[in-house]
């Protein structure tokens, strides 16, 4: 059986600062969450993170965590396992989305067609429309009709007769 001379490390995800948070002293209380490295300090550490591997949190100097891989005898093969403990793990409300290519494709294309035949859409649009051909109007009244024919629709006017 391994003990804390032989194996001091393992894979934890600190659940003390998810969904809360600690006003106290928030930029230096605040531990880093997800999986980490964990370095169990004594045989007692060791025995709390061995008590609560694949199991429930265990609380350790004030933090929650969840033991999820360990132990380890170096921080190296600690953190070259949180890989694979993250894709086995996968994060909380993570779902998996295995959509075939054309799925997605006539998603998109199906989307736009009921747009497209959405009559409040087009209804929007003409009172748009609507709006701009009133801006247009009122700005050719206000500035009168001689500023009009400098302007570059009263050229082309002029040149079409």
């Amino acid at each position: 059986m391994a003990t804390f001379q032989d194996s001091p490390w393992w894979v934890a995800e600190n659940l003390t600062n998810q969904n809360s948070f600690r006003s106290s002293n928030f930029f230096s209380n605040n531990a880093p969450s997800g999986f980490q490295t964990v370095h169990a300090g004594s045989q007692q550490d060791w025995n709390t993170f061995q008590s609560g591997l694949g199991g429930s949190p265990v609380s350790l100097h004030n933090i929650s965590w969840k033991v999820v891989g360990g132990p380890y005898k170096t921080e190296a093969e600690a953190k070259a396992a949180i890989p694979g403990i993250q894709a086995a793990t996968p994060a909380p409300g993570a779902v998996a989305q295995n959509f075939p290519a054309f799925s997605s494709i006539q998603n998109a294309l199906s989307a736009f067609y009921d747009k497209l035949t959405d009559g409040k859409m087009w209804r929007s649009l003409g009172w748009m429309l609507l709006g701009v051909v009133l801006m247009i109007i009122g700005v050719a009244l206000w500035i009168g009709p001689s500023a009009l024919r400098k302007s570059p629709l009263g050229i082309a006017r002029q040149a079409l007769g």
